[in-house]
C-alpha cells in the first residue's frame, strides 16, 4: 500500500538484535543516523534517544518465541513507533528467511498488516551475503534453502524452498509472487504488478531477486510504501532515493555526541551460534592466536540451577577474565563441529527441555559470563555471535539500545551502547548474526573497533 506522506523517517521492528543491526548497518553505510530499543521502552525513552535520527528500530526476540506472543510483541513494537509518527514501517526478518511451519515471519506480517491495513512485499533476498529467491524459491549460495545446513537450524528448521508454501502455512492472508520476469523489467513494471495484486485481492508478494540491481528495482517501486518486509537489502538502496528526492542530504553520520568508554586493549567474544559460518570463525579465530574457552554445554544443559551449570560458567569467567587481563583475545564458544550440538540436544531433551528452552539456557549461561567479566575487566569493545545469544547479553548488560554505525562486513555493522549506567554506557559491541561475517571477522573487527577510538581521539 503507497503511502501519501514522503518518506524522512522509518520505523522499524526486528525479530531478533542481531539482525536489526544488520538492517541499521546498512542505512549507516549511507550516513543515516540510527538507533535500535531492546524491546517496547516508554514513549519518553524512545524520544530522548531519538533525535536527530532518521531510522528509529526495536527488536523484539521475537525469531523463536511462541506464535502468538511474537504477534503481540510485534504490534506492540509498531504501535510505540506509531507515536512517532514514522512515514514508512520496516518488519525485518532474516535472510534465510528462518521459521517454522507455525511462524513467526506471518505473525510478524500479520501484525504490520493488522495495525496499518492494505498490502505488503515480503522480500527475504539478501544478493551481497548470497541470499537470492527466483520464481519464489529460495536460494543460499545457489543452493535450495531446505537443502542447505538451514535445513537442520537448531531452533528453527527450514525444510521449504517455496516461500508461498512456506509462509502460507503461517498466515491465513493470500499471498502472491511478483517474479523475475516483472522485476528485470523494471520499477515501473514492479508497481504496476504489485498494484495489480493488490487489487485481486492479495495481501503479501513474495519478490524475487537474485542481484543488487534486482533490489534497486524493488526499492525504486516500493520506496513510498507504507509497510515493507524482508531482509536488509532494501535499507542499501532507501537512501539514494530520498537524496534523489531532496528528502536527505547527509552524507556521514554524526555520533560526536556519544562518549566512548575507555577499557581494555583484548577483545572478548561470545560466539553462542552453532551455524556452520560461526563455527567455521571459531576454528580461525582458535588457530590465528585466541585464548580458546570451549563451553561444555552438557553441563549447561543440566539447567541454571544445577552445580553443573555453576561451576561451568565459574570456570569460563576465571579463566577469561585472566587471559584478558594479560592482554590475550577470548573466544568463548558453544560449538566447532554439528556433532556437539546435536549432543547437546539430545542430553538437554533428558533433562526435560525442549529445544527452544535448551537454546535460551545457553544463551542465559553466555551472558552471566560476558556481563562478569565486562565488570571484572572493564572491557570497552565485544563482539556477540548469534542473534539468541546477543540479545540475552545486551540485556544482562543493562543496555536499552544501540547506535548503529558503519559495517565492518555485509551485514554486521560497529554499534555504541546505550545504558542509564554509565558503567555499560559507550561500549562498542558488534552483533553479528550467526550466518553472516568473512572467516576472519573476530580478527578484523576488533581492529576497525580500536581505529574508531583513535581516530575520535580517545585512547584504548
Amino acid at each position: 500500500m503507497r503511502c501519501g506522506v514522503r518518506i524522512v523517517f522509518v520505523g522499524a521492528v526486528a525479530d531478533d538484535d542481531s539482525g536489526m543491526t544488520d538492517l541499521l548497518g546498512m542505512f549507516a553505510e549511507h550516513g543515516v543516523n540510527t538507533v535500535m530499543f531492546f524491546e517496547t521502552q516508554p514513549h519518553e525513552v524512545l524520544a530522548r534517544y531519538s533525535k536527530g535520527v532518521e531510522v528509529v528500530a526495536i527488536g523484539t526476540r521475537g525469531r523463536s518465541i511462541e506464535p502468538r506472543e511474537a504477534y503481540r510483541k510485534t504490534k506492540e513494537a509498531l504501535e510505540a513507533l506509531k507515536n512517532l509518527n514514522p512515514s514508512m514501517y520496516y518488519l525485518k526478518y532474516c535472510s534465510t528467511f528462518d521459521s517454522t511451519p507455525q511462524g513467526n515471519i506471518g505473525q510478524m506480517i500479520d501484525a504490520g498488516l493488522d495495525l496499518l491495513g492494505g498490502y505488503t512485499i515480503a522480500l527475504p533476498a539478501l544478493p551481497v551475503n548470497g541470499r537470492t529467491t527466483y520464481m519464489g524459491n529460495h536460494y543460499v549460495n545457489g543452493v535450495r534453502l531446505d537443502r542447505s545446513p538451514m535445513r537442520d537450524h537448531p531452533l528453527n528448521p527450514m525444510t521449504e524452498a517455496d516461500l508461498k508454501i512456506w509462509l502460507g502455512y503461517q498466515t491465513k492472508r493470500r499471498i502472491g509472487l511478483c517474479d523475475y520476469n516483472v522485476v528485470k523489467r523494471g520499477a515501473r513494471a514492479v508497481g504496476r504488478a504489485l498494484k495489480r495484486l493488490g487489487k485481486t485481492g492479495v495481501e503479501i508478494t513474495i519478490m524475487d531477486a537474485i542481484s543488487q540491481r534486482d533490489i534497486r528495482t524493488i526499492a525504486r517501486a516500493v520506496w513510498d510504501y507504507e509497510l515493507v518486509t524482508g531482509s536488509s537489502a532494501l535499507a542499501m538502496e532507501f537512501p539514494p532515493i530520498w537524496k534523489k528526492e531532496e528528502l536527505f542530504s547527509r552524507e556521514k553520520q554524526d555520533f560526536s555526541h556519544i562518549e566512548l568508554r575507555k577499557g581494555s586493549d583484548a577483545i572478548l567474544v561470545i560466539a553462542g551460534s552453532c551455524s556452520e559460518a560461526t563455527m567455521r570463525q571459531n576454528k580461525y579465530a582458535l588457530e590465528r592466536g585466541f585464548h580458546d574457552l570451549k563451553l561444555d554445554t552438557t553441563k549447561i544443559v543440566e539447567g541454571e540451577g544445577s552445580a553443573g551449570y555453576h561451576n561451568e560458567v565459574e570456570r569460563i569467567i576465571k579463566d577469561a577474565a585472566k587471559q584478558l587481563k594479560r592482554g590475550k583475545n577470548v573466544l568463548v564458544y558453544t560449538a566447532i563441529h554439528k556433532e556437539e550440538v546435536a549432543e547437546t540436544k539430545t542430553l538437554g531433551r533428558k533433562h526435560g527441555f525442549t529445544d527452544v528452552q535448551i537454546g535460551e539456557i545457553i544463551a542465559n549461561a553466555n551472558a552471566e559470563i560476558a556481563k562478569a567479566v565486562v565488570d571484572d575487566v572493564a572491557l570497552n569493545k565485544l563482539i556477540m555471535a548469534g542473534g539468541e545469544t546477543s540479545g540475552v547479553v545486551c540485556r544482562k548488560l543493562k543496555l536499552i539500545g544501540l547506535y548503529v554505525g558503519k559495517q565492518i562486513h555485509p551485514g554486521v555493522p560497529m554499534c555504541f551502547a546505550i545504558s542509564e549506567d554509565p558503567q555499560y554506557s559507550g561500549m562498542i559491541l558488534s552483533l553479528k548474526s550467526g550466518n553472516f561475517g568473512k572467516l576472519n571477522f573476530y580478527e578484523e573487527a576488533p581492529m576497525h573497533m580500536a581505529t574508531y577510538i583513535h581516530e575520535r581521539g580517545q585512547s584504548l
